[in-house]
């Protein structure tokens, strides 16, 4: 077995386990130390049976319970127990989940929120973030600071495997006014919403404040793109179209 820090850690925490016995950590010591005689006992089964023959000679064991019993903890937990403590931990973006979503929308609200993705377009808090907990909905807002229209962006990293498609939808938050402008002018097929498009792109590959600043990076900059194909047309409808022209929506 190969001698690391890391390595004399872990073991150490085994001798620190009070529910352990004596025999009992020598036992596992033992299994760990003399597994590379007889290859990897997770994948070799024809070597298992002589690695824990020669644990029952070298102890003396004949109590066939205790036998099974600790070479189940040490199949079960020997990698947890032995391996270099570096790789305790580790994650994928695969493991994403809840939790995933509760530290990426702390980050959101304390670096997101407020910035601009547009011109005359900002980031909002659509709800507190206990409130969006509840609902289980992580939802990023881009609303028009002058305008109705406002951009729901799904940004839950728990259900993503290896891209994340991240679904927005543009609407027009005006039923009376632009949701039929949009219909009649054809361009829009919904009184509500005036757009929808996916944003592929990929998951964070861990959650540090750098990895979560590259990934709302890329959000903000489909976001961007994504507005621009309709904030000349909304932003006319409003100074000039508009039965009223001149309006202006008060938030």
């Amino acid at each position: 077995m190969k001698i690391t820090i890391n390595n004399l850690l872990v073991e150490s925490m085994i001798d620190d386990m009070t529910s352990l016995t004596k025999m009992d950590k020598s036992v596992l010591k033992f299994l760990h130390k003399h597994r590379a005689t007889y290859g990897d006992v997770n994948y070799w089964e024809e070597q298992e049976s002589y690695l824990v023959w020669d644990l029952m000679k070298t102890f003396s064991l004949n109590d066939g319970d205790y036998v099974f019993k600790m070479w189940n903890v040490y199949k079960k937990y020997g990698n947890l127990l032995f391996d270099d403590i570096k790789n305790i931990g580790n994650y994928t973006p695969k493991d994403y989940d809840k939790a995933a979503d509760v530290i990426i929308m702390n980050y959101y609200s304390n670096n997101v929120v407020g910035k601009m993705v547009y011109p005359a377009w900002s980031v909002k808090m659509m709800e507190p973030l206990e409130t969006m907990l509840v609902e289980d909905m992580i939802t990023m807002e881009v609303s028009h600071v002058n305008h109705p229209p406002i951009l729901f962006v799904d940004i839950s990293l728990s259900d993503i495997k290896n891209v994340s498609v991240i679904n927005a939808d543009l609407l027009t938050m005006d039923e009376d006014n632009l949701d039929q402008y949009m219909v009649d002018s054809g361009d829009s097929f919904h009184f509500d919403k005036i757009d929808h498009t996916e944003l592929r792109i990929d998951p964070p590959q861990n959650l540090s404040d750098k990895s979560l600043e590259r990934y709302f990076g890329q959000i903000i900059d489909g976001v961007h793109e994504f507005i621009g194909n309709w904030d000349e047309k909304i932003t006319t409808y409003y100074d000039f179209d508009r039965p009223d022209g001149g309006w202006r929506w008060e938030q």
